[in-house]
């Protein structure tokens, strides 16, 4: 019985020795790390809409209270420009409320 349990706990530490993966080579941890801060950095490219709409609202006449009134216009523009589209919400419900006056003046034809 003895022999068993020893040849039981041998082989589990056995086992769990060879699970044991080796560290990689320092050389490919570094490509990894390199490939990640690459990905990282092609990511926040970008700046988005709000920095973008920021930056050209400051270029729009230098800066401090004597420009006030030109970044605000110009804050202005790009507001306009970004919302010319209403998007399809709008569009439908606009051509909802159409069908719907649509449909009111029809009855009122019907009931004179």
């Amino acid at each position: 019985m003895k022999k068993l349990l020893v040849a039981l706990v041998a082989g589990a530490f056995a086992t769990a020795g060879l699970a044991q993966s080796a560290a990689p080579p320092a050389d490919a941890k570094a490509a990894t790390t390199k490939s990640k801060q690459d990905q990282v950095i092609g990511t926040t490219t970008d700046k988005g809409y709000t920095q973008r709409a920021a930056d050209q609202a400051a270029q729009a006449q230098g800066s401090g209270a004597s420009a006030k009134e030109a970044r605000r216009a110009a804050s202005r523009a790009n507001v306009q420009s970004t919302t010319a589209d209403k998007g399809y919400t709008q569009r439908a419900a606009d051509e909802s409320a159409k069908a719907a006056e649509a449909k009111k003046k029809e009855q009122d034809k019907v009931a004179k």
